[in-house]
């Protein structure tokens, strides 16, 4: 079976939707090592690539496809599109992609919505209607619906999923939301509840690209002492536009200056800033990476011996292997704190998004999402550092509830091949 994996770009620095692809590649090549795998990403023609997965590597080929005005670019769309009148045969891309055998398509977990704005929802849709309308199965993979802004987006929505071969929703929430999307429509047996891919994303350590200092902390002993943090670098390096767009009642700089200042005063842990958007790190908005600079310049914190910054060049499964040696974690990028539940790290989520909470609830710790919309500076401070305090009851909750969550990431994916194969 050869699959096109959409949604995934593993060119975006975002670990979490290089995550998304990773996992799709790992659970359906370990349930059949003859499935094929292509990844759309933005760059030009057609490449290869290794990706981790449990037994070792996977080569997959990587594929251009883009929206784009340029169409004599062959990652157009719009070339793509007049492309299949030959069946590629002027356009290489074109005729792999129409080699398919079906698309999987996860909208790089919760883009497949109008809320950041038209563009972005007609690119996170063109690879759907390019398998829609060249009749190759479209399966959904586990993701969020919604919420849509404009009626006639969610119609278009509405269309996209009716014609899917099957569609599935990451946890109960989103599940709801898909049903009310697809009203009469709803068919049990094609739509259904999953969980977030990542859970089946594999770990892997590499002592050579993981700071020197943490490693010494993670091998002297002292692993119960190393802590980590994710800094949204969306927040934190404009935190005044953050604050206006996502309605926060919380200082969000504010709030982490003081949780780190806290624990340095107040605890004897080490602290590793784990960034997990890597964009440009000191150029790009977006960079995690950029935040933790700052945040350690306004701290003055440069010659600290208990901080250390972990650099931008771990890939998804490199830093899941980090987050999972620390004895706590707080992350705001909500993939970062997926590599910490799927773990089994004790972790919170400072998030401003509804999606977090249904993962968290479907991993018993609903509990540990502390909304920054709802609460004030304080109250948000207060509930991060009693998750710190009550660890031991975070990793009760969650060795009790992960390892089904696990078996339910990896048993999806071999459901979702085995379907497509009757």
């Amino acid at each position: 079976m050869h699959y096109v994996v959409c949604g995934s770009d593993p060119g975006t620095s975002n670990l979490g939707v290089s995550a998304l692809g990773n996992s799709a590649v790992e659970g359906l090549y370990k349930d059949n090592k003859t499935n094929k795998f292509t990844i759309l990403d933005s760059l030009k023609g057609l490449r290869t690539l290794n990706y981790s997965v449990s037994s070792g590597f996977v080569n997959v080929t990587l594929c251009g496809a883009k929206l784009s005005k340029k169409f004599y670019q062959k990652e157009s769309y719009i070339n793509l599109k007049f492309n299949c009148f030959f069946n590629g045969y002027f356009n290489n891309n074109c005729k792999h992609l129409l080699s398919a055998d079906v698309f999987l398509d996860v909208s790089g977990g919760d883009s497949f919505t109008d809320l950041y704005g038209k563009f972005r929802f007609n690119l996170v849709n063109a690879p759907k209607y390019f398998a829609l309308k060249n009749n190759i199965p479209l399966v959904l993979l586990p993701q969020t619906y919604g919420p849509f802004i404009s009626e006639s987006t969610k119609n278009e929505a509405r269309n996209i999923v009716i014609n899917s071969k099957m569609a599935w929703a990451r946890d109960l929430r989103s599940y709801e939301v898909l049903k009310q999307l697809l009203g009469d429509n709803f068919d049990p047996n094609r739509h259904r509840v999953g969980v977030d891919m990542a859970f089946a994303l594999p770990v892997k350590r590499s002592d050579n690209k993981v700071n020197q200092k943490v490693l010494n902390w993670l091998n002297e002993g002292s692993i119960n002492k190393v802590i980590g943090l994710n800094i949204s670098g969306l927040i934190y390096n404009n935190p005044e536009e953050a604050k206006n767009r996502y309605k926060f009642k919380t200082e969000y700089n504010i709030c982490i200056e003081q949780l780190l200042t806290y624990i340095l005063d107040k605890t004897d842990y080490k602290v590793v800033l784990i960034p997990h958007v890597l964009t440009s790190p000191l150029g790009d908005y977006e960079s995690d990476f950029k935040a933790n600079k700052q945040l350690i310049a306004k701290l003055g914190l440069e010659n600290s011996k208990r901080i250390e910054m972990q650099d931008a060049n771990l890939d998804q499964c490199e830093v899941k292997w980090l987050i999972s040696q620390m004895t706590w974690f707080m992350g705001t990028r909500m993939h970062a704190t997926i590599a910490a539940l799927s773990t089994r790290t004790p972790v919170c989520t400072i998030s401003y998004s509804d999606k977090a909470l249904g993962v968290f609830e479907s991993c018993g710790v609903g509990y540990s999402v502390i909304d920054p919309r709802k609460l004030n500076t304080e109250q948000v401070l207060s509930e991060v550092i009693n998750s710190l305090s009550n660890k031991s009851k975070l990793q009760f909750d969650l060795d009790a509830c992960v390892p089904k969550v696990c078996i339910d990431a990896k048993n999806q994916l071999q459901e979702i091949d085995r379907y497509l194969r009757n």
